[in-house]
């Protein structure tokens, strides 16, 4: 006869990273981030009917500096031009489209 293993430390681990999850999500207030914002724009792109696309200058170093750390996304930062993020595979952009 075999033993079952407990699932109780499974579940307090899976219970415990819920809850750290679900807290950094609760109280990282919004565009504090850095990649947010390029992760918002590949997601408006797909919705606008394009496929997103990299070129040359989409990761500008010093307006994410100047615009996310130094300014917290202040509105004379537009992020429309933030668009790094054309790299990714698009699955869970295209899913995340009709919620946009």
């Amino acid at each position: 006869m075999t033993k079952q293993r407990p699932l109780l430390p499974i579940t307090l681990i899976i219970l415990i990273y819920l809850g750290i999850g679900s807290l950094y999500a609760i109280y990282t207030p919004t565009w504090e981030t850095p990649d947010e914002p390029a992760h918002y724009n590949y997601v408006r792109q797909l919705a606008d009917g394009d496929l997103p696309v990299m070129e040359v200058g989409d990761y500008d170093q010093e307006y994410l500096v100047t615009a996310v750390f130094e300014n917290h996304f202040a509105p004379q930062y537009p992020i429309e031009t933030i668009s790094y993020e054309d790299w990714q595979p698009p699955l869970y952009y295209i899913l995340q489209t009709p919620i946009f």
